[in-house]
């Protein structure tokens, strides 16, 4: 990311430590259901619950909110899946229903002691009795008519137990849209002004700004612009944190106003008079869906035009299933972003994570993100206990119980064990932890030790998705496994990017071996320009001398087969890893600026097709280059105790001269 970019993965996750915590409901038994011995299954205690039947009367023409039924079915699927085995089942008939939520009213686990998170939640299935939980909205329009909305919220969520959401035919937008879009007109001083598209008027609620994103005309059509850079508007990381205050001046034109003078150089950078941007509230709408420790979790078959936050979210949670989603802004409405965030997330989630079959287009993060579990950040506290900083933040940690594998700075394993207790949230996110080892033991210096979480270490198989117009990564990942037949075109950051680590704590599980990156068609990657390489594959952002080759975590890559093209960075970068294999990639119009900021700092000083830092032994074949500027292949060794141990024979053809 660059500076002027929050990682959402540092401010992303809400509040729901008392879920997760030892003890919690997310991880805890559930209670004996109460059943009820010889009852037929087709009793209403056993069929799904309709919002649209009596006494609910959800209204299914759209005309009448109907949030007060929708919620009512659902603590009707809760009793009963209390006296029918654990099974709360949601199916309104077919039809189109208006949500009015606010965001505001709803249930809200906050117990972390933060003041800048405030997560709430609309249609919670949160019971120790419910062991599965199937939401099915085949047929269904649902629409999102809240305006006050709280930063962080989501629709459905789902802690504990199996989660299946189906979406057969279902369309998710919202009444107003969660964003303005429009054309700058004028900037000023410290004020810039944006004329709204007709049909993006703002809401009532939409009195501030967070961040803007700039757009370019592609092709003629709207629908083909794409996100080129952004600019943060009062970010924590601005001059002067908070969001910008706008107000109508005219019907249809708003102005963004108090801007510090580096503020302003900064949006001048990237904005001018006539400029296409879309721009953000201070305050997401809700997520669609979200998923905390649960397993299995299955989300299939959805249309979803718009969405506030993410479309769906899982933190903690096991073997998930995104299939045959299409995250786009609705056919025809001119929009260009569909979800403010990201499109399918897995944060600290482990076993198999699948994304198949989707489209997605127009989210305002990576498309797909997927990370395991780790703690970092760690203090001795005595043989057996350790204070920790945990990638789950709010969400908590994984359960009482969870495996963990503990290194040090040198990626060298310390001991392994289990985590037995899991005190409160501390300042900083830390927590005490009281473990079982069952070999090694504690360092009594933990400065750089990391303990990964082998039952929350994801493998990843994404395929088969049609990506574009991201303003973001196509596919953020630390997981392990195959990431193959992807057609990404335009996106702000990398094609792909698998980064196990992020600065110098572990932001994932450990990637071990057998990463596959494969068959992929990238057209337009890293379009902001300071992003490294269409594909990037690092194992650690610092590179330092602890982290050589021979010991990385990241290893048996191969990258084959991949078409790359008009990229303005390198279309391959290698950096860490150990026994690469880059083989058969067609590469197209790339490397056309010289590397800097961070490639620099690291000692790679050549444009060039192809990177490599600090890595093991690394075999390339088979390249057919064309229209690249710089060097096929540019290699290097960052810092004392990183090492290149060879590179085997190259036989690529059309190298530029």
């Amino acid at each position: 990311m660059s500076i002027l970019r929050i990682d959402r993965r540092q401010v992303l996750l809400g509040c729901v430590g008392a879920a997760i915590v030892a003890g919690g409901r997310a991880f805890a038994d559930p209670l004996p259901p109460r059943s009820r011995p010889g009852a037929p299954a087709d009793t209403p205690l056993f069929g799904p619950v309709d919002p649209a039947a009596s006494p609910f009367d959800a209204d299914p023409s759209g005309q009448i909110d109907s949030f007060a039924a929708f919620a009512a079915a659902v603590r009707e699927a809760i009793r009963r899946a209390r006296v029918n085995g654990g099974t709360a089942h949601l199916k309104p008939s077919p039809g189109r229903y208006l949500i009015h939520w606010d965001g505001v009213t709803g249930y809200n686990p906050h117990t972390s002691g933060s003041t800048w998170i405030n997560q709430r939640f609309c249609f919670v299935f949160n019971d120790p009795a419910v062991k599965e939980v199937i939401v099915d909205l085949s047929g269904v329009e649902l629409l999102q008519g809240g305006a006050d909305w709280t930063q962080w919220a989501s629709m459905f969520l789902v802690v504990g137990g199996k989660a299946t959401f189906l979406g057969s035919g279902a369309k998710l937008d919202y009444v107003n849209p969660p964003f303005l879009q429009g054309a700058v007109e004028a900037i000023g001083d410290s004020t810039i002004d944006i004329r709204l598209d007709p049909g993006h008027a703002t809401l009532p609620s939409f009195d501030e700004i967070f961040e803007i994103t700039q757009f370019s005309d592609h092709d003629a059509q709207r629908d083909e612009r794409y996100p080129l850079s952004i600019a943060f508007l009062r970010s924590s990381y601005a001059a002067t944190p908070g969001p910008a205050p706008m107000a109508e001046i005219e019907p249809g034109l708003y102005r963004i106003s108090g801007f510090t003078p580096w503020e302003m150089s900064q949006l001048k950078i990237r904005a001018a008079v006539g400029t296409f941007v879309a721009a953000k509230g201070s305050k997401d709408g809700p997520a669609w869906f979200n998923t905390i420790g649960c397993d299995p979790v299955r989300i299939a078959g959805f249309d979803c035009y718009a969405s506030g936050e993410s479309f769906a979210l899982n933190t903690l949670s096991r073997n998930i299933a995104f299939i045959d989603n299409r995250i786009a802004p609705r056919p025809g409405s001119g929009a260009v972003v569909s979800c403010m965030r990201g499109g399918a997330e897995a944060f600290d989630c482990g076993g198999e994570i699948t994304v198949r079959g989707c489209e997605m287009v127009g989210t305002g993060d990576d498309a797909v993100a997927v990370t395991g579990s780790a703690l970092a950040r760690m203090t001795r506290l005595g043989p057996a206990s350790f204070r920790a900083y945990s990638t789950g933040f709010f969400y908590g940690v994984p359960p009482a119980g969870s495996r963990f594998v503990l290194y040090d700075a040198a990626y060298v394993e310390k001991a392994r064990g289990r985590l037995d207790r899991i005190g409160p949230h501390q300042p900083g996110f830390l927590r005490d932890i009281d473990v079982t080892l069952s070999s090694g033991e504690l360092p009594s210096d933990m400065t750089g030790c990391v303990a990964t979480m082998p039952d929350f270490q994801p493998v990843a198989d994404v395929s088969d998705l049609r990506i574009r117009n991201i303003r973001g990564r196509a596919v953020y990942t630390g997981a392990g496994g195959r990431y193959r037949r992807l057609t990404i075109e335009n996106t702000s950051d990398e094609g792909i990017l698998l980064q196990p680590t992020k600065g110098q704590q572990l932001a994932s599980a450990f990637v071990t071996d057998e990463i596959e990156i494969s068959d992929n068609d990238i057209r337009g990657a890293c379009r902001q320009g300071f992003y490294p390489a269409a594909i990037r594959v690092f194992a650690s952002s610092t590179l330092d001398s602890q982290k050589a080759a021979l010991n990385t975590p990241l290893g048996h890559v191969r990258i084959e087969n991949n078409t790359i093209r008009d990229s303005l960075n390198q279309a391959i970068l290698v950096a860490g890893a150990r026994e690469v294999a880059i083989r058969g990639n067609r590469v197209d119009n790339v490397a056309k600026l010289a590397p800097g900021g961070e490639l620099s700092a690291l000692g790679f000083a050549e444009r060039a097709t192809i990177g490599l830092i600090n890595c093991g032994t690394v075999t390339i074949s088979g390249q057919t280059v064309a229209g690249a500027e710089g060097a096929t292949l540019y290699a290097t060794s960052a810092h004392a105790g990183g090492a290149i141990a060879r590179v085997l024979a190259s036989e690529n053809s059309g190298a530029a001269e």
